[in-house]
C-alpha cells in the first residue's frame, strides 16, 4: 500500500476529531512535522484532551502524537478548587473496590493532579489515573505511582505468562511481536495492523501478575 501523504493524514485527523461528538475540536489545530502529529489549541476538559490524542493516533499510523493541547474550561462552569479536587479524587479511589488506595497520595496544584505512593499491581496504577480523566477541574495528571508486587515473580515467569495470554487471543499474531522482561518491566515491540490490537496487547501486559511497568514500542502499520 502506498504511504499516505502528510496532507492526507492531516485531513483524516481533522475529520476524525470533528466526527467524535465527545470532543469539542473547534479550537484544535493539527500540524505534521518529521513523522510527528502535533496537536495545539484548547479543549474544554482533560478527558477531551486524552480523547483527541487517541482519535489522532487511530488514523495516524506510525506517526508520533505530540499532545500540546491545553484545557480551558467554559466560563459558566463551577470549577472546584485544588483542595476540593483532591478530596473528590481521594473519595473516588476509596469507593472503587478494585483499587487499594491506602498507599496512594493525591496532590493538586492549579488543576494539575499528582499521584504518588505505591500499589501492588500494575493495572491499579493505570486504573487510578484513568478514573481522574473525567474529574471536573483537572487540567493534567502526573502519575508517579510505583508498583511493588506483593510477591516477586521471576522475569521468565512473567514473560511466559504474557506470551501464553497473547497466544490465546485470536486477534493477535504473536509472531510479529517481541516480548522481553527485565526486572519486572515488560518491553513489547513489533508491528500490528490497528490501534485496538495494540491496546489489547498492552492491556494483556498490564494485567499480567508481577508486572512493575510496561514499555510500549509497538508500531502500527
Amino acid at each position: 500500500m502506498k504511504p499516505q501523504s502528510n496532507e492526507v493524514i492531516k485531513k483524516n485527523i481533522v475529520e476524525q476529531l470533528a466526527w467524535n461528538d465527545a470532543i469539542d475540536a473547534n479550537k484544535v489545530q493539527v500540524e505534521i512535522k518529521d513523522k510527528k502529529v502535533i496537536l495545539t489549541g484548547s479543549v474544554p476538559s482533560y478527558s477531551s484532551k486524552i480523547d483527541a490524542a487517541r482519535e489522532a493516533m487511530s488514523v495516524a499510523g506510525n506517526f508520533e502524537i505530540d499532545n500540546q493541547l491545553t484545557v480551558k474550561f467554559e466560563a459558566k462552569q463551577d470549577i472546584p478548587n485544588d483542595f476540593e479536587m483532591t478530596e473528590n479524587i481521594q473519595n473516588m479511589l476509596k469507593w472503587n473496590s478494585d483499587i487499594n488506595p491506602v498507599n496512594i497520595r493525591v496532590e493538586t496544584d492549579k488543576g494539575v493532579v499528582s499521584l504518588s505512593g505505591t500499589v501492588s499491581r500494575s493495572w491499579e496504577k493505570t486504573k487510578a489515573e484513568k478514573m481522574i480523566h473525567a474529574t471536573k477541574g483537572v487540567v493534567d495528571v502526573v502519575n508517579n505511582i510505583k508498583v511493588k508486587p506483593s510477591s516477586v515473580r521471576s522475569d521468565a515467569a512473567i514473560e511466559k505468562d504474557l506470551k501464553r495470554a497473547l497466544e490465546r487471543n485470536p486477534l493477535i499474531v504473536e509472531d510479529s511481536l517481541f516480548v522481553e522482561v527485565e526486572n519486572g518491566v515488560i518491553y513489547v515491540s513489533g508491528s500490528v495492523t490497528t490501534e485496538s490490537i495494540r491496546d489489547e496487547i498492552l492491556d494483556q501486559a498490564i494485567n499480567t501478575a508481577g508486572v512493575v511497568d510496561v514499555v510500549n514500542e509497538i508500531t502500527i502499520g
